[in-house]
């Protein structure tokens, strides 16, 4: 006759250590998860803003679905229309900065961007900038350049998400505007922004982690 002994008499700890280590994996990965990042507000100097408001480049018009504040990142990123008038921001005239409030401190990891876009002339959205941060609004250091893809020219284009790792950032400066256009256009604008952010560890999550490494380090 044949016996059969079930794994868990055999191996008592088996499905306590799977399940616990299926609980660390869940709690590493939540500890970085990259959220939404809307700006508080956005102020620019010099150029003049036309036929638009900078408050269009992060409240969603134009956009899919919302990319709101504190959501994870999808997957896809939402389509924006190509259109001007309510939903992107242009001005005449290269601004010489645009400045993002983030409302608080924190870690950014990249940068959500979707450039400017209308029927014949995409290219006056930005194709490079030099940018700024800081931590109180008011002292700024060097953060390198970053550079934008040109915009489809289709009834809906897509956007695009830029690294920009940063630490202890509360405010972002965009400066030294240059456009996609190879004339003399002086036109330059984008449709919306975001930032991303990895939360920083929350206690419970670290205390988890530290329960479970715990009983993890006596079951050997």
């Amino acid at each position: 006759m044949k016996i059969t002994i079930p794994s868990k008499v055999l191996f008592p700890q088996m499905n306590s250590l799977v399940k616990l280590g299926a609980a660390s994996v869940f709690l590493a990965s939540s500890l970085h998860a990259a959220t939404i990042v809307t700006p508080v507000n956005v102020t620019s100097v010099g150029g003049t803003i036309h036929q638009s408001a900078l408050s269009q480049v992060y409240d969603n018009s134009g956009l899919s679905a919302d990319l709101d504040n504190g959501a994870n990142v999808p997957s896809v990123l939402p389509t924006h229309e190509n259109d001007y008038g309510n939903v992107s921001v242009r001005w005449i005239g290269l601004p010489s900065s645009v400045t993002f409030d983030l409302g608080s401190v924190m870690t950014i990891e990249d940068i959500i961007f979707y450039n400017y876009s209308e029927t014949g002339e995409n290219d006056r959205g930005i194709s490079s900038v030099m940018v700024e941060v800081s931590s109180n609004g008011s002292t700024y250091t060097s953060a390198g350049s970053l550079s934008f893809a040109i915009a489809d020219t289709g009834a809906t284009f897509a956007g695009e998400i830029v690294s920009f790792e940063q630490t202890n950032v509360s405010h972002v400066r965009f400066t030294n505007f240059v456009n996609h256009s190879s004339g003399s256009d002086n036109i330059v604008g984008f449709s919306e922004i975001r930032f991303t952010s990895v939360p920083e560890p929350s206690s419970a999550a670290l205390l988890g982690l530290g329960g479970l490494a715990l009983i993890l380090r006596r079951r050997k």
